[in-house]
Formats: structure tokens, C-alpha cells, sequence
């Protein structure tokens, strides 16, 4: 998701419209998770502290949580915002 670009902010406003709550994580565009595929590996190897890779565990973790998971997130911090 890049919110600089008009198309993601009208794929995400006809996303609110048709479904209504959408996921509270955005996951921004990244060279890094063209590194992990070619390396066959996850984002979280190849840069852990990335942004991209952040938002991928925020995206774990509120999975988890609305499937009631228990998670060991002490080094995730979620702000679950709706927008």
C-alpha cells in the first residue's frame, strides 16, 4: 500500500465502501520482499528491522488476535486504528 498513489487510495476507499472493516495493517511497497523471493527466504532474514518486515508481524499479530491466538507479541506494537 503506498499512499503517495491515488490508485491505492481509491482501491482502499471502494475496499471501505463494499466490505466495510478492513485489515488495520498496510503493508508499503518494498525492495526488500523482492530480495526475499529471490533469495527463497522470509523478509524477517533478510532485513528484520525494515518497515515492511514490522508491518508484517503487526499483520501476524492482529491475525492471532481475531482468531484468538495466543501470541507472544512483546515485540510487536499493534495499534489496531481504523481509519
Amino acid at each position: 500500500h503506498d499512499e503517495r498513489q491515488t490508485v491505492c487510495k481509491l482501491i482502499e476507499s471502494s475496499a471501505k465502501e463494499q466490505i466495510g472493516k478492513l485489515i488495520p495493517v498496510k503493508i508499503p511497497t518494498s525492495t526488500k520482499i523482492n530480495q526475499a523471493a529471490m533469495a527463497q527466504t522470509s523478509i524477517q532474514k533478510i532485513d528484520r528491522s525494515s518497515k515492511v518486515a514490522r508491518e508484517f508481524r503487526k499483520l501476524a499479530v492482529w491475525v492471532a488476535n481475531e482468531l484468538y491466538l495466543k501470541t507472544d507479541n512483546s515485540d510487536v506494537e499493534l495499534q489496531a486504528t481504523e481509519g
